[in-house]
């Protein structure tokens, strides 16, 4: 799917961020639901819109917490190396992704 965006010129910083921000979702979701939270606490956040929220709380329920810190890490690993530099945009994404 990654190498299919690639192949039409998506930029690997929109895909990166998109990425980021989908984990970000999931992680802020495993969070309040390992803490006793519920759906209802994650809307009223009002962090995202209800869809995407919905959306990340049940997907939420494949990982466990310290799983998605460590996703979380990698991602920005792979930001920062790509940011400074010392990986090529393509390389460290599709290094994420085979991390993943």
């Amino acid at each position: 799917l990654i190498q299919k965006h690639l192949e039409k010129d998506d930029s690997p910083f929109y895909l990166l961020t998109m990425i980021n921000f989908q984990f970000r979702n999931l992680l802020i979701a495993c969070s309040l639901r390992e803490n006793g939270k519920t759906l209802s606490d994650l809307l009223q956040l009002k962090l995202s819109h209800p869809y995407v929220a919905k959306k990340s709380w049940m997907a939420s329920h494949a990982f466990t917490l310290d799983q998605l810190k460590k996703i979380y890490q990698r991602i920005f690993e792979a930001d920062f190396g790509i940011k400074t530099g010392k990986i090529a945009p393509e390389i460290g994404l599709k290094m994420l992704i085979a991390q993943l």
